[in-house]
């Protein structure tokens, strides 16, 4: 498995480099393969094979995509075998059902091992007994799912007698339905927020999948819950895990195959992949019959889709579908009408006026008496936002505080990034810098949220136990939203959006809350748009670096022109902190105009402090280094890299800055301030890759050590995108800040070799007289004006973190 993972990792990494979509799919085959043998080689291996996929993010979701296509259309032309489960035709009795319990409950007693090494003594349960308990199990999980306040104890509950029925479950033969219904059990721990707990218990019952010659179903069952998290690559990965065993045996379970092509169109849905979407749609298997719920499932999930490509038709032909299904719709109940709620709230929600011209209010109305109030307000908080939004917000923020790893929880947060939306929009109208700041706590850097957290083994029977909530999380992100009085000498500025309008709140200025000229009037895409330019994608020996001076001074007004509507009101102060939050995470803070529509970098120190959470934590005015280090690897025949070594060696030999020139010095610098020279493409940010020549590529993050200062002269190393596919910020700068150093300065776009000298003299200067990070940057950065007018190269440097760091 070594060596296939091996394989796994040069085969992305080389279509990294080159192209995309020529990946050779035999290597994934292998490893489906040898992740389909049996439960510990999954166990074993699962977590090395998502660190591959996860690194390469965007090269592995295009390769499991094709394969995942190819596959389902195999899998969805299967024959199929009759569904039989006779816990339907059991007589049920409560009273017996209840013996039943009375004679195993005392088994569990200080029992901590897992499921499936629970053994429960049967031998005093009679044969009504047992047909009664299965047949509660039955009931009691139909009605857990759709009671509307689905909570902890209810998951201990239904956990319990999942538990106490299995011996029963294994003696009957019934491990299908048995699975089957766990896995609405699962979905409704998702759909009521535990995304936590729900993927505990996919790999519970994966594990008992494969105990019992099944693992298709603990697959599907992975796949499902990942592809309602929006983790395309694990869903996807999972299903074809799925895939190979369905397409092994003879036949598949209807019900299985049924969820199969539902959850297909969720997940192409989800990741908005039309192509696939009308495809499948379009594809009607025909060895199913549908029931009527099953088509409305499938016909709404088309609506939806049309609707999040802003389609205002699709409010007409819903509603002229409403007037032909509404009688069996209502029929059914709650597990329909829920979905079709969340749906119109989002049509009022886009087009109001539309809305109400289709008399589309009828439906919402006769559809909402069908469902609790209080689930009523869930959804409406989530799509509209109302009064209780607040409460909403906190509770949300206790399940998702039990998620464990971070690669998770960008995905947990996906109610809290919506409510954030609410938060911000309520703030800007009600000048509410409160409600105004909660929102920025979840969109400014939520890996700052995140806390590893301790949460039993998922095979343990005491997993689920009271949550851990951080009394320190909740006074910082709930409570303090103001800063010390030291901290008001600098301008605090906030950037965000609600994803339709851009926001900022400028903390200095009276708690006022402005809205940015005509941002919200703009493309969705305004900010790609605005620094397009900037980062536009060169081959690293082919890159912006080499341009003439002249190139630059020519797209200047060009440039300038495509910002002048987006300006700050009211700054202050000669020094500003930036906190920036996922939307607006890719506009570079240097280039932040005043309102007299002029940059006020450099004469305006700024940084980007990560978060107000992360400032405050961890902001040091004492924070002092003495050792410099410069890691510039002139042996790799890089003629650039002697060019430069020879321009900025009297200011080495001037500030004793220790020299490592060999290309395999990189894992020896170690100093307080490390100075890294090397090649970088438009990518880094999520693929922190550095390469000291044509042939050599490096992981940054893990070939540097710690220090308190990195000052990475790579290009593109500062810039900030949202992630492809997750509410996180990919970000070199904030990797490193997160565990490695105090502050980091880096280009945001390609750098230009010829300003490297200047900028670190005059930087090393005013930094070794005893001036702190952020004015030291700024003199540089200034010097760099006077020879250089162009904002292409003085503003090119950014600077993140803490700004009062200081030479001793």
């Amino acid at each position: 498995m070594e060596q296939i993972l091996r394989d796994l990792d040069q085969e992305l990494a080389r279509a990294t480099l080159n192209d995309k979509t020529s990946i050779d799919i035999n290597v994934l085959t292998a490893v489906i393969n040898e992740l389909t043998k049996n439960y510990s080689h999954y166990r074993r291996n699962i977590s090395d094979v998502f660190s591959s996929l996860n690194l390469y993010e965007e090269e592995s979701f295009a390769l499991l995509l094709s394969v995942f296509r190819i596959k389902m259309f195999s899998v969805l032309k299967k024959g199929v075998s009759q569904d039989y489960f006779p816990v339907d035709a059991f007589e049920y009795d409560y009273s017996l059902a209840i013996q039943y319990l009375d004679k195993t409950m005392p088994q569990l007693e200080n029992l901590t091992s897992g499921l499936l090494d629970v053994k429960i003594n049967l031998s005093d349960v009679t044969k009504r007994e047992e047909e009664s308990f299965l047949s509660y199990l039955d009931i009691l999980i139909d009605k857990t799912i759709t009671k509307g306040d689905f909570n902890k104890t209810d998951i201990e509950d239904v956990f319990s007698t999942l538990i106490l029925a299995k011996q029963s479950v294994l003696s009957r033969g019934l491990e299908e339905w048995y699975m089957l219904k766990y896995n609405l059990f699962i979905e409704a721990m998702q759909k009521y927020g535990f995304s936590q707990f729900a993927r505990d218990h996919c790999e519970t019952l994966l594990q008992f999948s494969f105990e019992v010659k099944k693992p298709e179903f603990g697959f599907y069952s992975s796949h499902n819950i990942y592809a309602k998290q929006s983790n395309a690559i694990f869903s996807l990965l999972y299903g074809l895990l799925c895939f190979e065993i369905i397409i092994r045996n003879d036949s598949i379970s209807e019900k299985l195959l049924k969820s199969i092509y539902y959850k297909g169109l969720l997940l192409y849905r989800n990741i908005r992949f039309d192509q696939f979407l009308e495809e499948l749609i379009a594809f009607e298997p025909e060895n199913l019959s549908f029931t009527e719920y099953e088509k409305q499932s499938h016909h709404l999930t088309y609506f939806n889709y049309s609707l999040s490509k802003l389609d205002n038709s699709t409010l007409s032909k819903s509603k002229l579908y409403l007037d032909k299904k509404r009688e069996d719709i209502l029929l059914i109940g709650a597990d329909a009408t829920e979905p079709w709620i969340s749906f119109l709230l989002n049509c009022k929600a886009f087009f109001p006026d539309i809305f109400q011209n289709t008399e589309l209010q009828f439906y919402l109305d006769i559809f909402k008496n069908t469902i609790s109030k209080d689930r009523y307000k869930f959804i409406e908080s989530i799509t509209v936002g109302n009064e209780d939004v607040e409460d909403l917000f906190e509770v949300e923020l206790n399940k998702v505080l039990t998620t464990r790893h971070k690669s998770d929880y960008v995905f947990d947060n996906n109610t809290i990034i919506v409510l954030a939306n609410n938060f911000i929009k309520k703030g800007y109208k009600e000048n509410n810098v409160r409600a105004f700041l909660k929102g920025m706590l979840a969109k400014a850097d939520n890996s700052v949220i995140f806390k590893n957290t301790i949460v039993e083994d998922f095979t343990k029977i005491n997993s689920i136990g009271e949550m851990n909530f951080d009394s320190e999380i909740v006074s910082i992100k709930l409570d303090r939203y103001g800063f010390t009085k030291k901290d008001l000498e600098n301008n605090i500025l906030f950037l965000c959006g609600d994803n339709h309008n851009y926001y900022s709140l400028n903390l200095t200025c009276n708690d006022e809350i402005s809205q940015l000229n005509n941002w919200g009037e703009r493309s969705e895409n305004l900010i790609d748009k605005i620094v397009g330019s900037l980062i536009t994608s060169h081959s690293f020996y082919n890159s912006i670096r080499n341009y003439f001076i002249e190139d630059f001074e020519g797209n200047y007004q060009l440039f300038y022109s495509g910002l002048m509507e987006y300006f700050i009101d009211n700054l202050q102060f000669k020094e500003t902190f930036v906190v920036k939050d996922i939307n607006t995470s890719g506009y570079p803070h240097n280039l932040l105009l005043d309102k007299n529509q002029r940059f006020i970098f450099p004469e305006n120190g700024v940084c980007d402090i990560v978060s107000r959470e992360w400032f405050i934590k961890k902001n040091k005015k004492t924070s002092k280094a003495s050792t410099i280090g410069v890691y510039l690897p002139i042996n790799s025949g890089d003629i650039l890299y002697n060019k430069i070594h020879s321009s900025i060696q009297p200011i080495l030999t001037e500030y004793h800055v220790n020299q490592y020139l060999d290309t395999d010095d990189l894992d020896n610098i170690g100093e307080d301030i490390q100075i890294v020279i090397s090649h970088g493409k438009n990518d880094i940010s999520r693929f922190p890759a550095i390469y000291t020549s044509d042939r050599s590529i490096r992981h940054a993050y893990n070939s540097i050590s710690s220090g308190k200062l990195l000052i990475m002269l790579i290009c593109h190393s500062g810039s900030n995108y949202k992630s492809f596919m997750s509410n996180k910020v990919d970000s070199l700068a904030k990797l490193f800040l997160e565990e490695k150093f105090e502050t980091v300065i880096a280009p945001f776009w390609a750098l230009n070799s010829d300003i490297i000298s200047l900028w670190l003299d005059t930087f090393l200067m005013h930094l070794n007289e005893g001036t702190d990070v952020l004015n030291a940057h700024k003199h540089g950065c200034i010097q760099l004006k006077e020879n250089y007018p162009s904002p292409y190269l003085y503003s090119c440097l950014h600077l993140y973190g803490n700004p009062y760091l200081k030479m001793k």
